[in-house]
């Protein structure tokens, strides 16, 4: 633990982010966090309170803290042993079976996201981590927001433009 809450055995990833300015950026960052610990629950949408499969990125806790000048947030989260995806499938090429597996386990946690009210928003493979065991994880929850939250950004653009759908660059509105 860091400062005597949360005991963290094994390796852990630290994000660390400057705390921005702009009121704009720091919202940002709270959507972030709380995504990611609204989605900690592995009984997502579970009615018989049998324990689902996860595959969002566990974030263990988060750390807000003065460094000189600058204000820093730290998430401790699962280390993913393997980095992002696009490091994997640029040094190797990965079978169809591999592949459906990655598919099958982002399918499972963009719908963990959205039965608990959460959009992703910048689904790529620099945000999907690949684990020791091989296994995948949904992160970087920057872009996220609550369903409530971002109705009236149904239109706006958001996330990286190259891997932006038709309809948002057409600014056709989506609806849930």
């Amino acid at each position: 633990s860091l400062d005597g809450g949360t005991q963290i055995h094994g390796t852990v990833a630290v994000k660390e982010i400057k705390v921005p300015v702009n009121q704009k950026q720091k919202n940002r960052l709270v959507q972030e966090v709380s995504a990611l610990r609204a989605l900690q629950s592995s009984h997502y949408g579970n009615t018989s309170g049998s324990t689902c499969k996860t595959y969002v990125i566990k974030l263990h806790d988060a750390y807000l803290f003065q460094q000189g000048a600058d204000r820093k947030l730290w998430l401790v989260m699962e280390w993913a042993g393997n980095g992002p995806l696009t490091d994997t499938v640029t040094k190797v090429r990965l079978t169809e079976p591999q592949m459906s597996v990655v598919v099958r386990q982002l399918l499972v946690a963009v719908r963990q996201c959205h039965i608990m009210g959460w959009l992703h928003r910048d689904i790529k493979s620099d945000n999907v981590l690949v684990m020791a065991d091989g296994g995948c994880r949904l992160a970087d929850f920057g872009a996220a927001c609550s369903v409530l939250d971002c109705q009236d950004t149904s239109s706006g653009h958001v996330g990286t433009p190259h891997w932006t759908a038709p309809e948002a660059i057409r600014e056709n509105k989506w609806s849930t």
